[in-house]
This record gives structure tokens, C-alpha cells and sequence, in this order.
């Protein structure tokens, strides 16, 4: 019984450094989303997207009406050059868009049941190049990801995608 109590009491002690450490040297295991910017087969520009999983077969997330605004405005994809756009929500590989707009969507009280989101699908496969952005933000200028765009990339990392 003191041997359980003391190793007990060692781990918890461990524990406690080790985030003290964590706090002394400013590392997080705060994990941000990821910065995409993308291209896809249609303008899909305005219509929502949704989460699904890797095989698209059933709906992961879909944001409240009200998480689509940052103040008052709309947190609508920015267009870039190229016929490439940056999310400003949190879009994936295992996105798919869906048959309703931002403005439609936010002005909802609630939304949609997942059986409904799941009827308004209207492209399971909707990219054509999806990149990972790790110096970029929400905050970034047009003008920043253009020249991101115009380097063909340099610093992101190509997101594979299934076809």
C-alpha cells in the first residue's frame, strides 16, 4: 500500500514540473487551426462548407449560424489570385460544400439538423489544391497571401487530397 501511495505521489509531483517547466519556457500544447488556402473545381465562393469525415460519409461538424460572423461581418472565404481562396473558419480535405450561403446561414437562430445538411450537399469532392499555411492568419492581408499565391506556395505545405 506505500508503494502505490509513493508512486502515486511521485507522478503527481513529476506532473506538476513538468508543467511549471512547460510554463518557465513558454511552450502550449494549444494546437491553432490550420491556415488553407485553396482552389476548388466550381465557384463555390459563397456557399458554406461543412465537415465531414476522411470517407465523406458522415457529417463531423458544421458551425452554429453565429460563427459565421467576426463582429459584423461575415467570415466569408477571401478571393485570391488564381482562382485561389483563403478559409477564414476551418476547412480540410474532408470539407464538402453544401447548397446555402453565408448571409442565409448566419441569419438562422439555429442550425440546420444534420439530416438537412446532409440533403443540401452538393459536391463531396470539391478541391482541386488544398495548402497548409503555418505563417499565415486569420489576420494576414489580401496582399500577403497574394504574394504567398504568386510563390507558388513557398513555406505551405500541399495538402493531399482523394480523388
Amino acid at each position: 500500500m506505500k508503494q502505490i501511495f509513493y508512486m502515486l505521489s511521485l507522478m503527481l509531483l513529476f506532473s506538476c514540473n513538468t508543467q511549471k517547466e512547460s510554463a518557465r519556457t513558454g511552450s502550449t500544447s494549444i494546437t491553432r487551426p490550420q491556415m488553407v488556402i485553396y482552389k476548388t473545381k466550381q465557384d463555390y465562393a459563397s456557399k458554406l462548407h461543412i465537415q465531414m469525415n476522411a470517407r465523406k460519409t458522415k457529417i463531423k461538424g458544421f458551425p452554429a449560424p453565429s460563427d459565421l460572423k467576426l463582429g459584423s461581418e461575415l467570415r466569408v472565404p477571401v478571393k485570391l489570385n488564381k482562382g485561389y481562396y483563403f478559409d477564414r473558419r476551418g476547412i480540410s480535405a474532408s470539407s464538402v460544400f453544401i447548397d446555402m450561403d453565408y448571409k442565409t446561414y448566419a441569419g438562422q437562430n439555429k442550425a440546420p439538423s444534420v439530416e438537412t445538411l446532409k440533403k443540401l450537399i452538393i459536391d463531396k469532392d470539391p478541391f482541386v489544391e488544398m495548402y497548409a499555411c503555418p505563417n499565415v492568419s486569420y489576420r494576414t492581408s489580401k496582399e500577403e497571401l497574394n504574394k504567398i499565391v504568386e510563390s507558388n506556395f513557398s513555406g505551405c505545405t500541399r495538402i493531399k487530397l482523394k480523388h
